[in-house]
């Protein structure tokens, strides 16, 4: 799957309602809060390829993805995947330690 196509099912999956819903969270409109989710999935999805490729980053990909798609409001797992980026995987030196 190419990074682009990624960002298009992400984009389709949170819809209009929730692109709405994050624009208001940041104070944007929806153009703004597309182009803020695009660039994080794109982010996001090459950190995640980087860290996966290396035997001890995989078991933290799958608990982080694990995390993220665990039943709970939608923004929700937004919030949580921001932590993970902010924290985690993407604050570099391999992901977050507890």
């Amino acid at each position: 799957m190419s990074e682009s196509s990624f960002q298009d099912e992400v984009l389709t999956e949170l819809g209009d309602d929730r692109l709405q819903e994050i624009a208001g969270l940041l104070g944007t409109d929806a153009g703004g809060a597309q182009e803020l989710v695009g660039s994080s999935v794109a982010e996001l999805s090459g950190e995640l390829r980087q860290a996966a490729a290396e035997p001890a980053g995989a078991d933290e990909v799958r608990a982080a993805v694990d995390e993220v798609t665990s039943a709970e409001p939608p923004l929700q797992g937004v919030a949580t995947l921001g932590g993970l980026a902010a924290g985690g995987l993407m604050a570099g030196g391999g992901g977050a330690r507890k």
